[in-house]
């Protein structure tokens, strides 16, 4: 199998995977480390339009540390 070849054409599946797992482990580590649940972190993105999604509540977005951004789970975010 040519790996090169296989990224290519499944590189856009391949990070939405990893992104859903980072997502899954972001919210997991939240939830533990406050011991409240998910919806405790997150607000809607327009409170006009119920169907415009979620966003983390300000407190829990990044912040900025010198050059590297870190979050406020302390994972640097590249």
């Amino acid at each position: 199998m040519d790996l090169h070849k296989y990224y290519k054409n499944s590189k856009d599946e391949i990070n939405s995977s990893i992104m859903e797992i980072a997502s899954d482990l972001a919210v997991a580590r939240l939830v533990d480390k406050y011991k409240q649940p998910f919806k405790a972190f997150v607000e809607p993105e327009d409170p006009d339009d119920p169907d415009s999604g979620t966003c983390y509540k300000k407190s829990f977005r990044t912040i900025t540390t010198g050059s590297m951004m870190m979050n406020t789970i302390g994972w640097p975010t590249l």
